[in-house]
C-alpha cells in the first residue's frame, strides 16, 4: 500500500492521528516512505490498524524513543482498560471509553483464561519481583503463578498509537484483588501482528527513552474496527 501522507489528522516507528504527538515528546517525526523491508511492511500494517480503528488517515509517523521489555512478569488477569479518543468523530472531539475484556459480553473470562496482564521485569516494582521470585507462595495453580516469561508475542518493528491511555485495571494472581493503576501522560499501543492481540501502555517519560509500563495479551484479545474486543 502507498504510505503518502494525508492532510487528515493521525499520529507513531508508529502512525499516530493527531498533531501534538511529535510535540509531546514521544518520537521524532519520520518521512514514512523512506522506510523500507520488514520494518516497511509492519509499518503499512500499522496504518491500515490505524485507519480501521479510528476512521481517520494517518498524518504523520514518529520513530519511538523506547526499548521493547526482553523479560516480563505476568502479574495477573486483565480486567479492563480506559482511553480517549477522537476515532469516529472530527479531529478534537474526543471520547473516553472503557473496554472490559470478557469472553463474550458481560461474561467473564476464568481465572487465567483472558487477556494477562505483562510488568516488564527491569521496572516492576520490589513487591511484584519478589512475588515473582518466590512464585507467590506456591498458594495458587502453578499456570496462575506469577512468572517471568518472554514476551507473549512476537514484536512488531512498527505499532499503531491508538489513543490516549486513561488507566486499566487489573486482577493481581497474588492476592486475588483487583487493582486500578491511573499513571499520567500514557498512550495505548496497537500490534499489527496476529491480529492485534498485543496492546502496549508507552509513558512518555521526561527522560531520553520512553518507558514501557505493561503489555496486555491473550484471551480472544483483538483491535476491530468498532474497538478493542475480547
Amino acid at each position: 500500500m502507498s504510505r503518502k501522507l494525508t492532510s487528515r489528522s493521525t499520529r507513531y516507528l508508529a502512525p499516530n492521528g493527531s498533531d501534538d504527538t511529535a510535540q509531546a515528546g514521544l518520537g521524532v517525526e519520520v518521512d514514512p516512505d523512506s522506510v523500507g523491508g520488514s520494518e516497511g511492511r509492519d509499518l503499512d500494517e500499522a496504518f491500515d490498524l490505524y485507519e480501521r480503528f479510528t476512521d481517520k488517515k494517518v498524518r504523520q509517523v514518529i520513530k519511538l524513543n523506547v526499548t521493547l521489555p526482553k523479560e516480563l512478569i505476568c502479574v495477573g488477569d486483565a480486567v479492563s482498560v480506559m482511553y480517549r479518543s477522537d476515532k469516529w468523530y472530527d479531529d478534537g472531539k474526543f471520547v473516553d471509553y472503557k473496554h472490559v475484556h470478557d469472553a463474550v459480553e458481560n461474561r467473564e473470562y476464568a481465572p487465567g483464561k483472558g487477556p494477562r496482564f505483562y510488568e516488564p521485569a527491569r521496572t516492576a516494582t520490589p513487591v511484584i519481583k519478589k512475588l515473582a521470585a518466590n512464585k507467590a507462595g506456591g498458594v495458587l495453580r502453578e499456570d496462575l503463578v506469577i512468572h517471568r516469561c518472554s514476551p507473549p508475542v512476537g514484536y512488531p518493528k512498527a505499532v499503531a498509537v491508538l489513543a490516549k491511555c486513561l488507566g486499566w485495571f487489573v486482577r493481581r494472581y497474588d492476592d486475588g484483588r483487583e487493582y486500578e493503576l491511573t499513571p499520567r501522560n500514557t498512550y495505548l499501543l496497537g500490534s499489527p501482528k496476529a491480529n492485534g492481540n498485543l496492546l502496549i501502555v508507552y509513558c512518555r517519560d521526561p527522560r531520553p527513552n520512553g518507558q514501557i509500563l505493561g503489555l496486555i495479551s491473550g484471551g480472544k484479545l483483538r483491535i476491530l474496527k468498532d474497538g478493542i474486543d475480547g
